[in-house]
């Protein structure tokens, strides 16, 4: 078997980089990572060759793994010296795959340690032959990895491998992601879609990209209106001026507005909304809401009709409810572009751990595991 177990290396990763998008850093053990690693760290994260992407990683990853490791060994040793070990082989199958599977967050490489200053025995801080502009860099490496073999404590490498983790969460943050095109989707996938990334939704972002690209391709199909336009999620009504969560407009002139509630609704919720529509001419809007409260119900609906009397049209229907029906009358292509432009949605408001929610998503249709 090789050293380190390759399969552990996997859970690991797994296991901490899943932490580390859900916002769950331990900041307790990023802190125990003094001010000079963090900036090497950020430095060497940043850089666009993927011999720093990838090399600390999995120097760290493997020490990590197998702490009698030597965390700036690059050569496999002889005579049984289990300190050294073979980080070239063990980037291949353990860290290039993750990359890849996270949109190339660090570059594309199948090899990343096929540059020369990395088919040597150890990381040096300036390996002979390398270009004086990367010298910083090698020095930034060194500095890390030689702190984490010094020190050789477990809780230390876990500190510093979640810090790159860390900077590798924010790097992927800030580019686009590569989702998976859907040639064709079915009406019970998208709701499958939807069920799936509604249940990773924190604060409502996900039920507002959901519902702002079924609108946005609803006005596209039918012709009803030419732009939605899109509150944040968790920003307050005064602070956004806007009549609904989303405002759907043509020709500049509101046309529609939907309130998106990822809880059940209350008669409070229906009053806040029945004032900001009394503030517009707007006369037609939507809640978008999974349900009732069970207390308020029958005054609610007792309220709806009392607006309806008064000249405004407010319905109520769940996110599921409107895809049954609008993704059975868009038709396929319809489907396929609400599928695109909930990708759209969840790139430009969405946190991390939402956008790769959907991807998996995406990648399990593609496999047929969405049954």
């Amino acid at each position: 078997m090789p050293i380190p177990d390759r399969e552990r290396a996997k859970q690991l990763l797994e296991r901490h980089w899943g932490e580390v998008v859900a916002g769950e850093a331990a900041q307790e053990l990023v802190a125990a990572v003094d001010d000079g690693i963090r900036r090497c760290i950020w430095e060497l994260m940043s850089s666009e060759a993927v011999t720093f992407t990838y090399s600390l990683p999995t120097q760290l990853l493997g020490k990590l793994t197998d702490s009698r490791l030597d965390a700036l060994c690059l050569q496999r040793g002889e005579n049984g010296d289990d300190a050294k070990w073979d980080p070239r082989g063990f980037a291949s199958s353990v860290i290039v795959p993750w990359v890849r599977d996270n949109d190339d967050v660090l570059g594309r490489s199948s090899d990343p340690y096929v540059s020369n200053p990395l088919r040597q025995p150890r990381v040096l801080p300036s390996p002979p032959g390398v270009r004086p502009n990367t010298l910083p860099q090698w020095r930034s490496l060194h500095r890390v990895l030689n702190e984490v073999q010094v020190r050789n404590d477990s809780d230390y490498t876990l500190a510093v491998f979640r810090t790159v983790l860390l900077a590798v969460s924010r790097k992927l943050q800030n580019q686009k992601f590569g989702y998976p095109a859907l040639p064709r989707v079915s009406v019970e996938q998208a709701l499958y879609l939807a069920d799936g990334i509604l249940s990773k939704s924190r604060e409502g972002e996900h039920a507002m990209s959901l519902a702002a690209a079924l609108f946005t391709v609803v006005g596209r199909q039918f012709g009803l209106w030419a732009e939605v336009l899109r509150a944040e999620s968790t920003a307050s009504d005064r602070a956004t001026g806007m009549v609904g969560d989303l405002e759907c407009q043509q020709d500049g002139r509101l046309v529609y507005a939907v309130e998106v509630k990822e809880q059940k609704i209350t008669l409070a919720d229906v009053r806040s909304f029945e004032d900001k529509l009394n503030r517009s001419e707007l006369r037609e809007a939507l809640i978008n809401a999974p349900g009732v409260s069970p207390s308020d119900i029958e005054q609610i609906d007792q309220h709806i009709r009392l607006m309806w009397r008064r000249g405004v049209n407010l319905h109520r229907l769940s996110i599921m409810d409107l895809l049954r029906v609008t993704m059975s009358l868009c038709g396929e292509q319809g489907r396929v572009s609400f599928v695109e432009e909930v990708g759209v949605q969840l790139d430009a408001h969405a946190r991390l751990s939402g956008r790769i929610a959907w991807k998996k998503l995406l990648i399990g249709i593609l496999e047929g595991d969405e049954s």
